[in-house]
């Protein structure tokens, strides 16, 4: 009987440490999207009438490819219609 509470407690703390792990995991690895500069196209260019088209710098994932001395962020330009952070 003791076997089986120590057994029990012990797949417990297993489970829970991977589920810990996997929600850490995930907190790391997501992009977090932020329009860092937006700008809007001149209001005496026009595309006949399709604008107007925003400029936006994004920040993007962080970049683990100087683990552990480094750990920068990927930035890009996203060049669209709509305001706001591309989906």
């Amino acid at each position: 009987m003791l076997k089986a509470k120590i057994f029990a407690k012990g797949l417990l703390y297993v489970l829970g440490s991977f589920v810990l792990a996997l929600v850490i995991t995930y907190l790391l690895h997501r992009p977090s999207m932020k329009v860092i500069a937006q700008r809007k196209q001149p209001a005496e260019t026009n595309y006949d009438g399709w604008g107007p088209y925003y400029l936006s710098v994004v920040q993007g994932d962080l970049d683990r490819s100087g683990f552990p001395f480094h750990v920068g962020r990927n930035y890009f330009l996203y060049l669209g219609r709509d305001a706001g952070t591309p989906s």
